[in-house]
């Protein structure tokens, strides 16, 4: 894989935006469309569809998929996922400039901030019914797609470390294959 491969661009500290305004001159005119559209309205495209974007960027969805997997995501929900989680992180800078120690001291405050949000927003009782149903059942069964797949494979991987049953799938039609087959007793 070279340097300058997608998928090394996606897995670079660069931000999805930074990408798209470097490489806006080098693209085709129809991809070139959709990246200033992407750049002047970033938000509007976390709520598009793929075919509301192509209307609005007077491009086609192929373009625009195929802008997506040149910068290195697999498809436009990847994409939007990535860009939610770029421009709606609070507190973060925009930028990868400064020192090591405001950077760690960026990521603790930004910690800090989510831990403070999650304690003020958790139901005891709630989390408490929950982990008792966790703890009571035979198999715990996660699913989710893109980052919530993640998600739920880092879940199932702690369940298993404290001794319950439990496996995550992010295919969906696996996942509805394990879902039709569940008994009494799963969760």
């Amino acid at each position: 894989m070279s340097v300058n491969s997608p998928a090394m661009k996606a897995a670079s500290h660069e931000s999805i935006l930074a990408r798209l305004q470097d490489d806006i001159d080098r693209l085709p005119n129809a991809l070139a469309r959709i990246a200033k559209y992407i750049l002047e309205n970033p938000e509007k495209v976390l709520h598009q569809s793929v075919a509301e974007l192509g209307e609005f960027a007077a491009s086609g969805e192929a373009s625009i998929l195929r802008l997506c997997r040149q910068i290195g995501f697999s498809g436009f929900r990847d994409f939007k996922l990535a860009l939610a989680a770029e421009i709606g992180r609070p507190g973060l800078p925009p930028t990868a400039a400064g020192t090591a120690d405001s950077a760690l001291q960026s990521l603790h405050d930004t910690m800090a901030q989510n831990l403070s949000i999650a304690h003020n927003n958790a139901d005891s009782e709630t989390l408490a019914k929950v982990a008792a149903a966790l703890a009571a059942s035979r198999r715990i069964d996660l699913y989710g797609a893109g980052m919530s797949g993640i998600t739920a494979e880092l879940l199932a991987y702690r369940l298993l470390r404290v001794g319950l049953t439990a496996f995550a799938f992010r295919n969906s039609n696996m996942a509805h294959e394990v879902a039709s087959g569940l008994s009494p007793g799963c969760v």
